[in-house]
């Protein structure tokens, strides 16, 4: 049988397998419980080393606000105030992007430009890996 899921009243048969409907939705909230618990400790995690080891120098306070994507997933804004004043000539010291050097890092290199760059697609760019039957397979 086809790995599907199909639903009946109380019941979800998932290959060929009668697994109660309660037990399914349990097992989704576990996970959901999971990845926001997962989340929580990683910012925490990025927050304290950012502020206790004043990686951009020592900060006087800080926020942040989690947001939750359509798709389930969660992101964080996060405003940091330092006590020393950032200057307009100092940000491009600060922030940076840059692909990685396939010479030094092939696999990073493959992973970045893999899944984090994406476009232009579409009418503009047909060659473009994310299409496959002149659609964008990333963002329909």
């Amino acid at each position: 049988m086809d790995d599907h899921v199909y639903l009946s009243r109380s019941h979800v048969i998932q290959n060929g397998q009668r697994l109660h409907l309660c037990y399914c939705l349990a097992k989704m909230q576990y996970i959901a419980m999971t990845l926001q618990h997962v989340f929580r400790q990683k910012l925490k995690s990025l927050i304290s080393f950012i502020t206790k080891s004043h990686v951009f120098g020592p900060t006087r306070c800080w926020m942040y606000s989690v947001e939750w994507q359509k798709r389930g997933l969660p992101h964080a804004h996060i405003l940091v105030w330092f006590i020393d004043k950032i200057r307009p000539e100092e940000i491009d010291s600060i922030i940076s992007a840059e692909i990685p050097d396939p010479s030094t890092d092939q696999l990073l290199f493959d992973i970045v430009t893999t899944n984090m760059i994406h476009g232009p697609c579409g009418t503009l760019n047909s060659s473009s890996p994310c299409m496959a039957d002149g659609k964008c397979t990333k963002f329909p």
